[in-house]
């Protein structure tokens, strides 16, 4: 997808759908809209750069947001309008864990759909983890973790990418950095949790779900899974990871060449 294809996109298409859903009653979500375009418009132009915060309201749940850039605009539009993480789990949710939470997008999400779960957020990067810390102050059941799911508690170097959503382990072209980072294995993650099993384990980390796949007790990590794979950035294939979730209900769904998101649910 060009540049241009995928700015159209998120103008035309995403905007829209995101107004109706981040804003309550009709007037709302046309002002909404209006401050959403104008935000783009003056990505490119006279505000390069600069920060707008937007006030949004989904399921009577009023948060705020300061968003920096068109990618932000997307983000949100993939958990609140493609509802990528969507999962059905209606009751007894009690702890979430979110690996690559980012800036938080997805954890708000999970945190007003599920006001009684504590939602445990990763993300190893400083300066979407920064982020993530002032999110997470506005709502009292989500937790930030600075870190990186690993096979071991640690640190590791993780490759920064030109976008921060494309940081990973694994030496890709668009590198533009370095950094080191801590790491935790998934018992260190129940330690932190303080639980033996999670409820649901969101994933979206660029091949390191990898350490998620290899991990031969994958039944009592979690209940349910739900993530992107990245197969462009394993060695793995499809029918690898078909394997490590026998036993499971499982979903998988291809969303661009060697991408899939993954959902299961154990049996």
């Amino acid at each position: 997808m060009s540049l241009f294809t995928y700015y159209v996109r998120v103008f035309f298409n995403y905007s829209p759908k995101l107004a109706i859903e981040l804003a309550s009653g009709f007037f709302a979500q046309v002002a909404l809209l209006f401050e959403i375009w104008f935000f783009l418009i003056t990505r490119k132009t006279i505000l390069r750069g600069k920060n707008k915060t937007f006030n949004f309201i989904f399921k009577n749940k009023e948060f705020s947001l300061t968003l920096n850039s068109v990618v932000d605009i997307a983000v949100l539009a993939e958990v609140f309008v493609l509802k990528e993480y969507q999962w059905p789990l209606e009751h007894g949710v009690t702890n979430i864990l979110d690996l690559g939470a980012h800036w938080g997008d997805s954890s708000i999400y999970y945190a007003i759909n599920y006001p009684e779960a504590t939602i445990f957020a990763v993300e190893p990067t400083p300066v979407p983890y920064s982020r993530l810390e002032a999110v997470s102050k506005q709502f009292n059941n989500i937790v930030p973790i600075e870190g990186a799911l690993s096979s071991k508690v640690g640190t590791q170097k993780l490759f920064i990418s030109s976008t921060t959503f494309g940081n990973s382990f694994t030496n890709r072209n668009n590198v533009d950095d370095e950094i080191i980072v801590k790491t935790y294995d998934f018992g260190a993650f129940c330690d932190l949790a303080k639980v033996k099993c999670f409820d649901l384990v969101k994933f979206d980390i660029e091949g390191a779900e990898s350490y998620i796949f290899e991990n031969s007790k994958i039944k009592d990590l979690s209940t349910a899974f739900i993530g992107e794979i990245h197969l462009d950035l394993m060695d793995f294939t499809l029918d690898d990871i078909k394997k490590y979730f026998f036993g499971f209900k499982l979903d998988i769904e291809k969303i661009s060449e060697k991408r899939y998101i993954l959902r299961a649910v154990k049996n």
